[in-house]
């Protein structure tokens, strides 16, 4: 598990840096390079991914950005073997 803090940006839309990151987790999730990732917008009690990684990892139970809608950051869950990242 990774927490990716990158900033929501300066516009008020969501900077570059943001979406680069959630565009580039969504290209590895579809590659098999990352399991799963959640949005810090959803990571919630009720969203159901950030449910899934909340019971396999307890200790996201207590995160403080959980239930904060923090758009400035991304949790990202990688395989155990991280050497398929970077083929």
């Amino acid at each position: 598990m990774v927490k990716i803090i990158h900033g929501y940006g300066s516009s008020g839309t969501g900077g570059a840096i943001r979406s680069a990151i959630r565009e580039l987790m969504a290209q590895w999730q579809r590659e098999g390079k990352v399991l799963k990732f959640v949005a810090g917008e959803n990571w919630s009690i009720f969203d159901a991914g950030s449910q899934d990684l909340r019971q396999r990892y307890a200790f996201l139970g207590k995160d403080e950005d959980l239930d904060r809608g923090n758009a400035g950051m991304t949790l990202v869950e990688f395989p155990s073997d991280t050497s398929r990242i970077f083929r």
